[in-house]
């Protein structure tokens, strides 16, 4: 279950991140901004062979800029992702090295009760 649980929350995690990189993205992009023009007539260009209508090259280029945004959208929520799974692995290795080294210092066996147990248990086997 914790898999599972894990997995849909780092998906949805994602998700999430995706579409707030995709909007910060497409509020730099406007139609009056030359350089998104150029790029659109650039990414365009590739169909200038197979469509003859500018019109319809225009969009085309649109729609694969379109691609590109979401594309560098996606990257950005998997760096995200791995950057919280960074930081709670982190966050766990410094926790349970506290906790080692609490058990250290007091010179306390953790697992003192239950290796009791196995020790009785072994001696009973034996007899």
């Amino acid at each position: 279950m914790g898999g599972l649980a894990g997995t849909a929350l780092l998906g949805s995690f994602q998700i999430v991140r995706e579409k707030y990189h995709a909007f910060e993205l497409t509020q730099t992009l406007t139609a009056t901004d030359p350089q998104v023009v150029q790029r659109i007539q650039q990414l365009g260009g590739a169909y200038a062979r197979v469509l003859g209508d500018s019109a319809l090259r225009q969009a085309s280029g649109a729609g694969l800029l379109g691609q590109q945004v979401t594309r560098e959208a996606n990257i950005l929520a998997y760096n995200d992702v791995f950057l919280g799974v960074a930081m709670l692995s982190a966050a766990m290795v410094v926790w349970l090295g506290a906790l080692w080294l609490r058990f250290r210092v007091k010179g306390v066996n953790p697992l003192a009760g239950d290796l009791a147990a196995v020790q009785q248990m072994r001696q009973k086997q034996m007899s």
